[in-house]
């Protein structure tokens, strides 16, 4: 999802993941925030280990157990359930970014 923030402004996201069933390895799960600046770039590149150089926020995504639910996507089972996680990301966004960001090695 791309969104820009004004120059000089600020906005907050408020961002609610749910997972139906456990993600199985979280550490590394991040949301990303890139600059409009590095967008042309990042969308070249064929690598997430590239892309997450040029990222100027890593904000950790960790999923809680909300328990067993009924299933309501639209390819389920007519009663089934699944193991429900959700996450909550609140993030405020100023710009112009942290001026002390380490610019990518090319």
């Amino acid at each position: 999802v791309k969104f820009s923030v004004s120059t000089s402004s600020s906005a907050k996201i408020d961002l609610n993941l749910t997972s139906y069933g456990m993600y199985e390895d979280e550490k590394d799960l991040r949301f990303r925030i890139y600059a409009d600046d590095d967008w042309a770039e990042l969308k070249r590149m064929p690598l997430c280990t590239d892309k997450v150089k040029l990222s100027q926020r890593n904000v950790p995504i960790v999923f809680d157990f909300q328990g067993i639910k009924q299933d309501d996507r639209p390819d389920a089972s007519k009663g089934s359930s699944v193991e429900m996680y959700t996450a909550r990301i609140e993030h405020e966004i100023t710009n112009p970014p942290n001026p002390h960001r380490k610019p990518m090695k090319k």
